[in-house]
């Protein structure tokens, strides 16, 4: 009985509902000695940065000299938005809508 009840109540804490994004995921981490061991570090190219819930992943950007430096506080699945090579803190589209509809 103690097992159902453990087993139940935490499949009732993994319920996200429609109104929220998800659940924080831990997919890295940002500690420079678990990831020199490569134990939850991120592929070449791709850093393990906050997504104001969590580690993930995320592809390193070059900023180009004529840019202004863009703070962005957003999490876009789909990378940034990009104007004349400058990244815009805004999110491109799901590129997968469109083989749906």
């Amino acid at each position: 009985m103690n097992t159902l009840w453990l087993v139940v109540s935490l499949a009732l804490l993994t319920v996200v509902s429609p109104a929220q994004f998800g659940i924080c995921v831990e997919q890295c981490s940002p500690s420079f000695i678990l990831s020199a061991v490569r134990a939850l570090g991120c592929p070449s190219g791709q850093a393990c940065m906050s997504n104001g819930c969590g580690h993930t992943c995320q592809p390193i950007l070059e900023r180009r000299a004529n840019c202004p430096f863009v703070a962005c506080g957003l999490y876009c699945q789909f990378g940034f938005r990009e104007v004349d090579g400058c990244t815009l803190c805004s999110c491109n589209p799901n590129p997968f809508i469109n083989l749906i509809g």
